[in-house]
Order: C-alpha cells, then structure tokens, then sequence
C-alpha cells in the first residue's frame, strides 16, 4: 500500500499526497543534482584552461533538471537551496539553472526557450574562471582594483563562450549581460 497524508489544499479541498511518489522526486532530483555538480566542475575546469566547456554535456545536464522541475518542481527548487557553501562556485550556477527554469515552468514559456535560459543560468558566472583566485576568494572586501577585475567577468564569460560555434546567441548575452 503507497503511504499517503492528506493536505488542506486550494479552497480548503482535501488532497492526498503520494509521499513515496514525493520520496522518489526529492531521490531522483539529488542525483540529478550531484551530477550536475560534475558537470560544473568540468565547465569551470575547462573554463580555467581556457578551453570552452562540453555544451552537449551542459545542455543534457539542463534538460534533465527540465524534466525533474516538470515532474515535481518543488523537489529540485529546494535542493538548489539548500546546497552547502563549500561548493559555492559550482552550486550556484547549478541553482541559477535550476530557478530559472522553474521560472520559465511558471511563466509557461516553451520548452525550447526555457533550456535557454537554463543554459543561461548555467553559463552566466563562467567568465569568474579566469578571475585569479585569490580575488575570488578573498574573505574581506575587495579593494578597487580587484573589484573591477571582479566586474570584468561577464565580459571574460562572453569571450569565452564566444569561441564556441554551438551556443546559441542568448546564452552568450544571459553571460553578458546578466548584472546588468
């Protein structure tokens, strides 16, 4: 027998939830997640050799969290925030990735567009590979200068990505142009 619980939902209607359904979403959205991680590693590795990253990869990982946002939004949503810090650099254009195509879920956007922008949100912080490190990581604030090194890496993520023949010219300008 499926565990269930039954929950107040819109206008006061009782609604059974399939906790094991539930269960299997939040498992499922994990792995995706932990793979994903993989992949942003790599992206950003190669992003730091100056080699342009794996875009099948890249968008095969977008449309898997595509699929698990159109099963169960709310079980990839939460994991993109609840992420640990210590894998910031890779963790936080995986949620970029995955908010945006919750987004783009919400808004009804087709799905052409919404793998846009969750290769966007992927790719917009790729150009801080090619940020020395120690501005990147430094604990206090930065001076001047390093801030407008800082500021330079959307224009470092558009060079680079430029360089590749497959992205598509709104993922270029999602790096771009993404504090602006």
């Amino acid at each position: 027998p499926q565990e269930t619980a039954s929950d107040a939902g819109e206008h006061g209607q009782e609604q059974e939830l399939d906790l094991g359904r539930i269960q299997n979403d939040m498992l499922e959205a994990e792995n995706i997640y932990k793979n994903s991680i993989e992949i942003a590693r790599r992206i950003v590795h190669d992003a730091q050799l100056g080699v342009v990253p794996d875009m099948e990869a890249a968008g095969n990982m977008v449309e898997n969290v595509m699929e698990s946002v159109f099963k169960n939004p709310d079980a990839m949503v939460s994991l993109a925030k609840l992420r640990e810090y210590d894998e910031y650099t890779y963790t936080h254009c995986i949620n970029v990735c995955v908010l945006a195509v919750a987004m783009g879920k919400h808004l009804e956007l087709k799905k052409p567009v919404i793998r846009l922008l969750g290769l966007a949100g992927l790719f917009h912080d790729v150009g801080k590979a090619r940020i020395p490190s120690t501005i990147l990581n430094k604990p206090g604030k930065l001076t001047d200068k390093e801030f407008d090194i800082m500021k330079n890496h959307p224009d470092e993520g558009y060079r680079m990505l430029g360089g590749a023949k497959k992205v598509h010219e709104q993922v270029l300008l999602g790096a771009l142009q993404h504090h602006e």
